[in-house]
């Protein structure tokens, strides 16, 4: 019997609670289809005082894009939207936005953290973030890190923003797409080419019947005649198009693989500026680096490696560092044991080239 009182309790106890959590649900809907946003709540969680997303700007990026949430009603609000909208921002890392039933829409924003600033000499003028992502420098923030300077040459254009990691794969698709088509188009030529060339050859091993007249047999060999030669022009028109074809995928080849060791560069370009960034005798030192071209070559269309100068804060002197081949840690190791044992002697002044671009070597020049 009080098995039975229990079940029925628990039961009744289980119908209760439903019933309120049904009610709360609707009273809550009939509070939120009523409730309008009356404020906005913008909290940027910045470590850093560089200020690359300020409340200013998201409230113009959402006033731009027409989602002001300030006087809908909180179930017309859509969250999701603001937060997609911003989250593409590519100033913005990650981005939260919920509301509540005081009227406030609360939008929770980490920004990307720059980690290097480029502006070159063939019109190139962004950040390039700590994650990889490059941000188009309109002189709407600042932060303390290298400028990079110089003549880079960038596989995409001067106006790109996004994700370098997306932009790589992006690459990658188009030129895989291209030379796809190409290869289609080649193989299409070559099964033509190969039928031409098995056709003329039967038509060159036709003979005319014995019994067909003298007449007949010179009909038939001016005809088998004029059809060959119509034949070996499209043959010849086939194998034109295939050198085309060769030379386009050679090309496309060559592009595809200065566009990877561009992309390369940058990436350990990023990579440099990482180290220079940790390390807090360097991140002091370093304030501008300078690309400039690697040695000359015959063909101007070929990769040219870059090789790096380097503008320190103390002193009037330039570091020639080189090209970027996994031992500048090492030649910068040296170079500040120079400074050290060196430098601070003789004075900051004393030289206008410091060349550290040979391993375990140092060429000063007065």
């Amino acid at each position: 019997m009080n098995r039975g009182w229990n079940i029925t309790i628990a039961i009744v106890m289980w119908l209760a609670i439903a019933v309120y959590v049904v009610a709360a649900g609707r009273h809550a809907h009939r509070q939120r289809s009523t409730i309008r946003v009356e404020s906005l709540r913008i909290s940027i969680v910045d470590t850093t005082a560089s200020r690359v997303v300020t409340t200013e700007k998201v409230r113009q990026w959402l006033s731009e894009a027409a989602i002001d949430p300030i006087g809908r009603t909180i179930d017309s609000t859509d969250t999701r939207t603001i937060e997609l909208h911003l989250a593409a921002r590519p100033e913005v890392r990650h981005v939260s936005a919920w509301t509540d039933l005081g009227g406030a829409l609360t939008v929770r924003i980490a920004p990307r953290q720059p980690a290097m600033r480029v502006r070159t000499n063939n019109g190139y003028r962004f950040w390039y973030t700590d994650d990889g992502v490059i941000i188009p420098d309109r002189g709407e923030f600042t932060a303390h890190t290298p400028v990079v300077t110089g003549t880079i040459p960038f596989p995409f254009g001067p106006a790109t923003e996004g994700s370098y990691a997306q932009m790589q794969r992006t690459a990658y698709d188009d030129f895989l797409a291209r030379f796809t088509a190409l290869d289609t188009e080649r193989r299409e030529l070559e099964s033509r080419s190969a039928a031409i060339t098995a056709r003329i050859r039967t038509i060159r091993t036709s003979t005319p019947r014995r019994w067909w007249s003298e007449n007949r047999r010179s009909n038939f060999k001016a005809a088998n005649t004029t059809l060959v030669a119509e034949l070996e022009k499209e043959q010849r028109e086939a194998a034109a198009q295939l050198r085309r074809i060769a030379r386009l995928e050679a090309e496309l080849r060559e592009k595809e693989k200065n566009s990877q060791q561009s992309l390369r560069f940058l990436s350990k370009l990023a990579n440099f500026v990482e180290f220079i960034g940790t390390s807090h005798f360097w991140n002091a030192q370093i304030v501008q680096i300078n690309v400039v071209e690697g040695a000359e070559v015959t063909d101007p269309e070929k990769w040219r490696e870059p090789h790096l100068e380097l503008i320190p804060r103390a002193g009037n002197h330039t570091v020639v560092l080189g090209e970027l081949d996994g031992t500048e840690r090492e030649r910068l190791e040296n170079l500040r044991l120079f400074y050290r044992r060196t430098l601070w002697h003789e004075g900051w002044e004393a030289y206008s080239v410091i060349n550290i671009k040979y391993q375990n070597q140092i060429v000063c020049t007065k």
